[in-house]
C-alpha cells in the first residue's frame, strides 16, 4: 500500500505555510499538523489549505524542553491510520511531482524506513521568499540525510531531544533504511520571522 500521512510540526510559520503546505497536502492521503502554540495567524492558513479529513493537534511548546522534538513527532504519528508516515516541518519544501513519483517505491519496498536528503540553503540577498525556484537555483550549503519516512508500526518511533532519530525496535534506522529519491528543501534561513531562537535554546 502507498497511503501516506504527513505529520507536520509548526510554530509561527505563517510566512512559509502558503508555500510549503500545499505540495505536502497534495501528496498526502491525510495531513496531521502538530501546532505548538502559534500566535501569528497560522491557524487561518490551516483552515484555508487543509480539509475536513485532516487533523490539527495542539501541542504544549513547553514540553519540548522536557521531552525534545521526538515527542511531538511521535504524538502526531500516533494519530495516523495509514501504512506510511512522513515526518516533515513547515520550513521544508517538497517538489510535488518528484515526491508523487517516488511514492511508487512504497509498493515494493521491504524496508520499514527511508532516509531523505535535506538540502539546506544559505540566505542570498539577491533572492527571497516566495521565489522558491530562484532559491533552489543556488547550490545548497549542505546536504543531510534524515530518516523521516517510515512504516506506521508501534516499534518504529523517534527518540532524542533535538537531533531526534528514527528507531526500529532496538536498532537505529540509520543503518536499516532505504534512500528516498526525492528531497526536502530546507528554507529556514529565508524566513524574515521565526522561532529558530527557541530551538537553538534547546541545543
Amino acid at each position: 500500500m502507498t497511503d501516506l500521512t504527513s505529520v507536520i510540526l509548526a510554530y509561527n510559520e505563517a510566512e512559509l505555510l502558503p508555500l510549503t503546505l500545499p505540495p505536502i497536502k497534495a501528496v498526502s492521503d491525510r495531513v496531521i499538523l502538530v501546532d505548538m502554540g502559534s500566535t501569528d495567524g497560522s491557524l487561518e492558513f490551516y483552515k484555508d489549505i487543509l480539509s475536513a479529513d485532516d487533523l490539527v493537534l495542539s501541542y504544549p511548546r513547553e514540553n519540548l524542553s522536557k521531552f525534545g522534538f521526538s515527542h511531538p513527532r511521535n504524538y502526531g504519528g500516533a494519530h495516523a491510520k495509514t501504512d506510511w508516515i512522513l515526518a516533515i516541518d513547515c520550513d521544508e519544501y517538497i517538489i510535488e511531482d518528484e515526491f508523487r513519483a517516488a511514492k511508487e517505491l512504497l509498493k515494493s519496498t521491504t524496508s520499514d524506513a527511508f532516509s531523505i536528503n535535506r538540502l539546506n540553503y544559505t540566505r542570498t540577498d539577491s533572492v527571497s521568499l516566495p521565489d522558491i525556484k530562484a532559491i533552489m537555483a543556488n547550490p545548497p550549503a549542505a546536504t543531510e540525510g534524515h530518516r523521516r519516512l517510515y512504516r506506521n508500526k508501534p516499534r518504529v518511533r523517534f527518540e532524542g531531544m533535538v537531533h531526534e532519530e528514527l528507531w526500529i525496535g532496538d536498532l537505529n534506522a540509520y543503518d536499516h533504511c532505504d534512500t528516498w529519491p526525492a528531497c526536502l528543501h530546507h528554507l529556514n534561513q529565508y524566513k524574515t520571522q521565526g522561532s529558530e531562537h527557541f530551538k537553538y535554546g534547546l541545543y
